[in-house]
């Protein structure tokens, strides 16, 4: 099950970036980090349900 684990870590990665990117292109880098929360948490129980 090592398998599972590494790839839910590079989609919390992946997801994270992708904040990350998001938070940059809006310019707003004061903005609250828990905006990206709800993405991350709806990808990782996606990601738990598809295994």
């Amino acid at each position: 099950m090592v398998w599972k684990e590494t790839y839910t870590a590079t989609i919390t990665r992946s997801v994270e970036n992708l904040g990350n990117v998001t938070k940059r292109v809006s310019g707003s880098k004061s903005s609250p980090p828990h905006k990206s929360q709800p993405i991350l948490l709806a990808s990782t129980s996606y990601v738990n349900h598809s295994l």
